[in-house]
Order: structure tokens, then sequence, then C-alpha cells
């Protein structure tokens, strides 16, 4: 009797093991959803270095504009999604450097950076620079 119920323990285990596996396998994010998840983070770090250099109105809505447009096609040239069996990651590249910026499992997208650290990285980036390259 002992064994008989150790049995039926161990194939529960193993049962719900399997349908973990399974559920993590089918719901991992699409690239669409990490590009999402990093825009929002990326757009606000470029509208906040644009307030900090631009002090014209006028001129901060067409460089915001700029910028944001910039940022955006910037991120949808260089967002790899990496598919792994039960979670994907997203890396960035930039300047030859491959970044790991996030990672989705089950339905959810996370950024390993915080949105200070990608402050920071924004801080470091010439947007002139950035909206040359895009443009060409």
């Amino acid at each position: 009797m002992h064994k008989t119920k150790l049995w039926v323990i161990a194939a529960i285990v193993v049962l719900a093991g399997m349908v973990l596996m399974a559920v993590l396998a089918m719901t991992k994010p699409d690239r669409m959803e990490h590009y999402d998840c990093l825009k929002t983070v990326v757009m606000r770090a470029v509208e906040a270095k644009v307030d900090k250099m631009v002090t014209d109105e006028d001129l901060r809505t067409l460089a915001t504009y700029t910028a944001l447009g910039a940022a955006n096609e910037y991120l949808g040239n260089n967002l790899y999604v990496y598919d792994h069996t039960f979670y994907n990651e997203g890396v960035l590249v930039y300047e030859g450097y491959f970044i790991p910026v996030s990672f989705g499992v089950m339905g959810h997208v996370f950024l390993i950076f915080g949105e200070k650290e990608v402050e920071r990285m924004a801080e470091r980036v010439d947007l002139q620079k950035m909206i040359k390259k895009e443009n060409q």
C-alpha cells in the first residue's frame, strides 16, 4: 500500500512537471511584446534627454518627434529575440555589442535593466549621430 502511494505521488509530480513545461513552451511572448516593452522605456528616456537638450518649445517638439522616430527605427532594426525552449530573450545590438535587454516567460516580458539604467544608457547615446545613421 505504501509503494502504491509513492507511485501515485511520483506520477502526479511528473505529470505536473510536464504540464508546466508545456505551458511555459506555449506562452512565450513574441518579438512585438519585447519591442513594445522596451520601446516604452526607451521613449521616456529619449523624451527626457531631448527635454534637457532643447529649450525652445517648438524646436523641442520637432526634436522629440525626430528622436523618437530614430529610436523607434533603431529598435526595430536592432532588437533580436532568441527563442529558447521555455523562455525567450531580447538582445539589442549596439555598436557591435549584443546586449541582453529583456526576457519573456509565460506571456510576460521583463526588462533586465531598470528604467534608471536605460535612462543612463540614453544619456550616453549621441542622438544626432543616431538620427543621421538611421536616415541614411
